[in-house]
């Protein structure tokens, strides 16, 4: 084409945007195009559809985010992935009504944060699928994407893909509570018991409680959002770790009972005798398991196991070798107690006398 020709076509165009759509085609060069587009964003329906460029649609959606309704579906295949790519606050500015589902996923694969732009009644499963794989930076720590995910399942699967490279609380945090199902909560707590805090209450329960202490020890159950009666014996025994005193002092002294503390007395003596006001003195001076450990251990001169102090405690005889009372010894003696009476009864193992002495 003339250049000259094309320069007046320009200046008519500037002049007067609207004399643009009686060109001749061949006469709507980029130049000319362009430069009616910049004048009057809506003249970039007046482009054959084969001529239309990156630039022209860029100009057009930059100046009036609603022309996109004038951009053949063609053009936007082709063109709007970069530019979705190129400008990140596109999506988001083009106007509801318009957005089709084609539309949709073309953004997504541009960059997968544009799922909080799509209307919730175009978010199918495989439109939230695509926004994640589109989303690789989560692996940088960022998982706001999975708020805008309406479908437990997708979410269920981005958490997985995720989390060996996000910590699991975080990716449960950005979650919808109404997506977060059972399913969810045992993942997330089997990968950071501290995710039980984010777990809506309906949810919670004891076995979540013992995961998380398993997982995470016993400061996982510091929570105030956490149920206390999920906050069981059971599951701060799980988080009793032996190399670590301060797994016990994580649980509230309301919370130590008396076979927590025996626990604790067995896998911390030096620890707990150094501090013995971590034992409340509920334990110490009432009649339960952590205070007949103790007795027996100073009439015995011998050591017992949890289990044999549980078991003694309900009533199952001791076989012991040698037993101190008032000032005597007894030996090779058959010991039961009876927690009822707070009473001990004695059985020779050779004459099976029996006698009784009160705690």
């Amino acid at each position: 084409m003339n250049n000259d020709l094309e320069t007046t076509d320009i200046k008519a165009v500037k002049k007067d945007s609207s004399c643009f759509k009686y060109l001749p085609e061949e006469r709507k060069t980029e130049g000319v195009s362009l430069a009616a587009i910049e004048v009057c964003p809506s003249n970039i329906r007046f482009v054959p559809e084969e001529k239309l460029t990156y630039e022209m649609v860029d100009l057009a959606l930059s100046s009036d985010a609603n022309q996109i309704n004038n951009i053949p579906q063609s053009v936007q295949a082709s063109e709007l992935p970069f530019l979705f790519k190129d400008n990140e606050d596109l999506f988001q500015k083009l106007p509801k009504d318009s957005l089709t589902p084609e539309l949709c996923i073309i953004a997504v694969k541009a960059d997968g944060y544009n799922l909080e732009f799509v209307p919730e009644g175009l978010k199918t499963k495989d439109l939230c699928r695509e926004a994640l794989r589109a989303s690789p930076d989560l692996g940088g720590g960022d998982a706001e994407i999975l708020a805008h995910v309406p479908y437990p399942d997708v979410c269920l699967e981005g958490m997985k893909g995720y989390a060996a490279y996000v910590d699991c609380l975080d990716l449960i945090r950005m979650l919808r509570k109404e997506v977060i199902t059972p399913e969810i909560a045992d993942f997330a707590v089997a990968q950071n018991g501290h995710c039980l805090a984010a777990i809506p209450l309906h949810l919670q329960t004891e076995i979540l409680s013992c995961q998380a202490t398993l997982t995470s020890g016993n400061s996982a159950l510091l929570s105030t959002t956490i149920r206390e009666d999920i906050k069981t014996e059971t599951a701060y025994r799980n988080g009793l770790d032996k190399d670590l005193f301060q797994s016990f002092l994580y649980i509230p002294k309301d919370k130590r009972s008396p076979g927590l503390c025996l626990t604790a007395l067995k896998l911390f003596p030096e620890q707990v005798k150094l501090h013995p006001n971590v034992i409340p003195d509920y334990v110490r001076n009432g009649c339960n398991v952590f205070s007949l450990n103790l007795q027996m251990e100073q009439c015995t001169g011998e050591k017992f196991s949890n289990t044999q102090m549980e078991n003694f405690y309900n009533g199952k005889p001791l076989k012991v070798k040698h037993f101190q009372i008032l000032n005597k010894q007894l030996s090779n003696i058959v010991v039961k107690f009876d927690k009822n009476k707070e009473e001990f009864s004695f059985a020779s193992l050779s004459q099976k006398q029996k006698k009784t002495r009160r705690i």
